[in-house]
Parts: structure tokens; C-alpha cells; sequence
């Protein structure tokens, strides 16, 4: 998280904030809100809504840049309508 939360890239999923506990005795949990992102790139590659190859070019291509992951599938890869792809 302390990586991730200074970190402003367009591929990557955005964390807008991280809620702590009120004191270190209550300890248990730690909530982090994400930006929205509709669904993850498996679901819409299952589903097969319209995706033709142009669609298929287009994620491949967001996946492309320099990010790099050590576990780059599509269950880790989020995406929204506007086939915006971030992981």
C-alpha cells in the first residue's frame, strides 16, 4: 500500500483512500477504497459481448506499456465500459 497509494499512473488502479482504525487496540482491519472500475477483463472476455478482434487489439495494447506484474492475467486486470483496462 505504501507503494501503491503515491503511485499516479494511468494503468494502474487508483487507491483514493485508505481508512485505519481509531486506535492501535481496535487493530484488525484496514478498508482501501479503489476507484471504480465496472468488471474485471476475465468477465467481459467470458461473456463475449461484441468483442471482435479490434476489442481484443485495444486490451492488449493497454497491457503493453511499461507496467510490469508478476501476475498479469486477466482476473487481475479491471476494466469499465469504456474498455479502460488497468491493473
Amino acid at each position: 500500500m505504501k507503494l501503491l497509494h503515491p503511485l499516479h499512473h494511468p494503468d494502474i488502479v487508483e487507491i483514493k483512500h485508505i481508512m485505519l482504525p481509531s486506535s492501535r487496540q481496535k487493530f484488525g482491519d484496514i478498508y482501501v477504497v479503489f476507484e471504480l472500475m465496472e468488471s474485471y477483463l476475465h468477465q467481459v472476455i467470458k461473456a463475449n459481448d461484441g468483442l471482435n478482434p479490434e476489442r481484443y487489439q485495444f486490451f492488449l495494447y493497454q497491457l503493453v506499456p511499461n507496467v510490469f506484474h508478476q501476475d498479469l492475467k486477466p482476473k487481475n486486470s479491471l476494466t469499465n465500459a469504456d474498455c479502460k483496462l488497468k491493473i
